[in-house]
């Protein structure tokens, strides 16, 4: 997402869990666990690719994290707002 970017999204289910990714320094290559947060949205929403965005922003999986029962439950969407960028960028959410 740019800074200043909003999406709104339904949430079917989600699920936690890690994956591996690369990262270079200096010409190395290191890899790297991380915790990821994978948000299924419903059938539609997503017209291209898998139907699920894989959120790996800790910031925003702390934000959502409490947020997903409730939009789970009630069919409420989610909006979320980017500001800044990375590795500085923090997250507006809200459910509407």
């Amino acid at each position: 997402m740019a800074d200043g970017e909003s999406r709104t999204i339904g949430i079917d289910k989600w699920e936690q869990g890690t994956t591996q990714i690369t990262t270079m320094r200096n010409g190395t290559a290191t890899a790297k666990i991380i915790n990821v947060l994978r948000v299924y949205l419903p059938a539609g929403e997503k017209r291209v690719g898998m139907p699920y965005w894989d959120i790996t922003s800790t910031t925003l999986q702390a934000q959502m994290l409490p947020l997903l029962p409730q939009a789970q439950a009630r069919k409420t969407r989610i909006r979320i707002t980017k500001h800044g960028v990375a590795p500085l960028a923090r997250f507006e959410v809200a459910l509407i």
